[in-house]
């Protein structure tokens, strides 16, 4: 077995590609998993066997050491996955990278979205066990038939029960909701540098790609809405939901990404506001150009904030 350094220089580990019959075989000390560099195996001089992960944390500029595990009850994937997620989570961009192209499991769990899961499990489920280069653009096509189809029956179903019309395109927005849950897998994994395929995905159809989203406030709306805003005392508001509500309508920005703004990420010099990777939907930083907007004139509200 080949020996490494150990991360935090304290000792040196067997590098092994851990199974769940050699992990329960393997002597005393530390074992690196040849597979996912940041997993180390270790057993007890009582014969205890637990999970660490042994990482770095950019962010802190400092190592982490951390058990996270019984190794006797959790598999060598499920240690691996969580490795993984932490790898993710501390921002480690030193970590050896793993030579195997992930599954789609793997890389679902890594990007640890809701919306994205429950898509996947939706439409997906049979392919959660195989590697990102398994399928190809005509399976892709075929699958975004079977979606369609389920999903189009479903809502002419409902149509013919609601007594509506059937929608112009029944399967259309499942079909879409599909294609951008592919999409992400592809492109998240190749922006973490573990597989450097096609994004398949984009052979299926989204909504968007044939007729734009056309949503907007009439004029009556716009002017109800901020007259709501302006006694927002009296409809019972927040005396932050007047600056937070205008600032969406400004910017059209995403709910979830607004609640979570925080001041260091805002720059009213410049009228500028940064998104983090964190807080984005897509995963990667988003730019703001405040301008005009409510933002750019609330510096009387930071130190309230």
């Amino acid at each position: 077995m080949l020996k490494t350094s150990h991360p935090t220089g304290q000792r040196d580990a067997d590098k092994v590609n851990l199974t769940d019959t050699n992990k329960l075989a393997l002597g005393e000390g530390f074992h690196q998993d040849a597979r996912v560099a940041n997993l180390r195996l270790m057993v007890s001089p009582l014969g205890k066997r637990s999970w660490f992960f042994y990482g770095h944390a950019p962010s802190e500029g400092k190592s982490i050491k951390k058990k996270f595990g019984d190794a006797e009850v959790m598999s060598v994937k499920q240690a691996r996955d969580e490795v993984k997620r932490r790898d993710v989570q501390y921002g480690d961009k030193t970590r050896e990278k793993v030579g195997e192209v992930p599954t789609f499991d793997e890389v679902v769990k890594m990007r640890d979205a809701g919306w994205l899961t429950r898509t996947f499990a939706k439409h997906y489920s049979d392919w959660l066990p195989l590697q990102l280069d398994a399928i190809d653009a005509a399976m892709v096509r075929e699958r975004e038939a079977q979606v369609r189809k389920v999903a189009g029956d479903e809502s002419r179903r409902r149509a013919r029960l609601a007594d509506k019309p059937v929608p112009v395109d029944p399967g259309g927005t499942a079909v879409t909701n599909a294609a951008k849950a592919l999409r992400s897998v592809y492109k998240y994994a190749f922006d973490k540098e573990l597989y450097k395929g096609a994004n398949v995905g984009k052979v299926m159809t989204l909504a968007g790609d044939r007729t734009p989203r056309k949503v907007w406030l009439s004029d009556k709306q716009r002017k109800e809405f901020l007259a709501a805003l302006d006694n927002w005392e009296e409809n019972g508001l927040s005396n932050w939901a007047r600056p937070c509500f205008l600032l969406q309508l400004w910017t059209g920005t995403r709910w979830g990404a607004l609640v979570k703004a925080r001041w260091s990420d805002v720059d009213l010099d410049n009228k500028l506001w940064t998104i983090p990777a964190i807080d984005a939907k897509n995963a990667e930083p988003n730019y703001v150009h405040l301008g005009k907007s409510p933002m750019s004139g609330s510096s009387g509200r930071r130190s309230r904030s």
